[in-house]
């Protein structure tokens, strides 16, 4: 135990060695890799000697300025100007560049490099140049810089697909075979071939397994694909091509633009078959009545706008455009937009998905929500829901949100049968049997009662023994809840005739007032 004690106590002095060690490492270390010389008592630094940009895009790096002058004197005062130099294709902007910096003091100036979108791959050097001068009327201006390797990255350059075969490998042919014209011919011819495997072979793969059940449209899709691929083959074989060829590269990317546009659209038309694939089987797989509404027109309007967004946006940034600013700008007025049609976009979602999961249909018979009352439904449209008062002809407009929120209860969706209970009560020393034996009698008599083999048969239990009357229930099956009320009626008035003819008393509610004869 000793052992293993000294033994901690000797890591632990070796951790704390190791930190201050590095520590000190650290703090001999200069702040950046590329760095100045004192330039009128001024120094500035920055991490890394190199700046690597994509075209069409933008890179920032930052330049720590330091006066290493003493502090607390006016003329250790510097005025610092840092400007950045010229390079072709190339913007850069220097945030802040203009200040004064009192000695011992630092500041951090940031610098933004932004390229071209046709700009091609390339190195350059980047000089960021330095003024000083102190505040003093007759102060001497002294000047240095510092110089950062610029790496641009181009996708839309030839250079690195010049003379290779499919843009990656070396042209093996001998003279004269060996120059840029041939390696783009040929990598014309394997683009077609590849383009050939992809619709002939992989592409009816695809469609098998995304369209099984739905053969006859997957031909129809493939056929179409297959008189529209020549096309797309072609150009793309050909743009290809013409890096390989060494075209300028400004001309190869405003035609392979144009190109792109053709691909969306294609692209999109090829969604688009597959989508209304889908909702004709979706619609199908759910109608299993004819009076159902159709959410057809409703799921082809929602397919065509998110389809034809979607596409715009890629042709924009196709064609070059912002697209960051597009969807900020987009979003702030769609956000604008959706406060002030909260409740209308929440009637139309909602009314989507009830269209579409379809919990009730026109002439069902519903309860919505605590509200004992029964309703037919009428007709969903897309942004309410119209209801008939089952207890009169009223008719009741609901925003689809609120039903969507509600719990529905639907009384008849899978069929129209409805169970219904009537309750009648007998006296006290009653025979039940007998009473019981009546009322089934006068069920089985009823022609709007059913009875078959689909449904239980009539049945009754005694339900309660209450303080004057024991309470006996009936309950039978009626061919249409639009019935039930009438059979309720009709079954009642019966079973009360059937137990006035067999001695039967229905008891009521009486009272015996008592009176004697000192209250006289």
């Amino acid at each position: 135990m000793r052992f293993a004690g000294i033994m901690r106590v000797k890591g632990a002095a070796a951790v704390v060695m190791l930190v201050a060690m590095a520590s000190v490492l650290l703090l001999a270390v200069p702040y950046g890799d590329a760095s100045v010389p004192d330039a009128n008592g001024i120094v500035a630094s920055s991490y890394g000697e190199s700046v690597t940009v994509h075209a069409g895009g933008d890179a920032e790096f930052d330049i720590l300025v330091s006066n290493i002058l003493p502090d607390g004197s006016l003329d250790n005062r510097r005025m610092v100007s840092v400007e950045a130099g010229h390079v072709d294709g190339v913007t850069s902007t220097v945030s802040d560049g203009h200040f004064s910096i009192n000695g011992q003091d630092s500041k951090t100036v940031k610098i933004k490099v932004s390229v071209s979108r046709y700009e091609g791959a390339s190195d350059g050097v980047l000089a960021v140049t330095l003024k000083v001068k102190t505040v003093q009327p007759d102060s001497v201006e002294a000047e240095t810089s510092i110089a950062f390797q610029l790496h641009i990255l181009s996708e839309l350059s030839s250079d690195q697909a010049f003379n290779k075969i499919l843009g990656a490998f070396d042209n093996p042919l001998p003279a004269p075979f060996d120059g840029a014209l041939s390696a783009a011919l040929i990598t014309f011819v394997l683009w077609i071939l590849i383009g050939v495997i992809v619709v002939e072979i992989l592409m009816p793969l695809f469609l098998r397994m995304a369209l099984f059940n739905h053969k006859e449209e997957g031909e129809d899709l493939k056929h179409e694909i297959r008189r529209l691929a020549p096309l797309v083959m072609l150009l793309f074989s050909f743009s290809r091509s013409l890096w390989v060829y060494g075209a300028p590269d400004e001309v190869v990317v405003r035609l392979e633009s144009l190109f792109n546009v053709m691909y969306v659209i294609l692209g999109a038309y090829i969604v688009w078959r597959l989508y209304m694939i889908y909702v004709r089987h979706l619609v199908k797989s759910r109608e299993d009545n004819s009076d159902r509404v159709d959410p057809e027109p409703i799921l082809k309007l929602f397919g065509k706008l998110v389809i034809s967004v979607i596409g715009v946006a890629m042709i924009a940034t196709s064609l070059g455009f912002n697209l960051t600013v597009i969807i900020t700008s987009a979003g702030i007025v769609s956000l604008g937009i959706t406060l002030g049609a909260q409740s209308v976009l929440s009637q139309f979602f909602s009314g989507l998905v009830i269209l579409v999961t379809h919990p009730f249909r026109s002439g069902d018979f519903v309860r919505i929500g605590s509200n004992p009352l029964t309703y037919e439904v009428k007709s969903v449209n897309i942004m309410n829901t119209v209801f008939k008062n089952w207890d009169n002809e009223e008719d009741i407009i609901m925003p689809n949100n609120a039903v969507a929120a509600a719990t529905v209860t639907n009384i008849t969706k899978e069929n129209t049968l409805y169970k219904i209970y009537v309750y009648m009560s007998v006296a006290y020393g009653t025979d039940l049997e007998k009473a019981k034996r009546l009322m089934i009698d006068v069920a089985m008599d009823e022609p709007i009662v059913v009875k078959s083999d689909a449904v239980p048969m009539p049945a009754t239990r005694v339900t309660s023994l209450d303080s004057s009357d024991v309470k006996i229930r009936l309950a039978v099956y009626v061919g249409d809840f639009d019935d039930s009320a009438r059979a309720e009626g009709l079954l009642r008035e019966k079973m009360y005739l059937a137990f006035r003819e067999n001695g039967i008393s229905i008891p009521f509610p009486q009272m015996d007032v008592h009176m004697k004869k000192d209250d006289l």
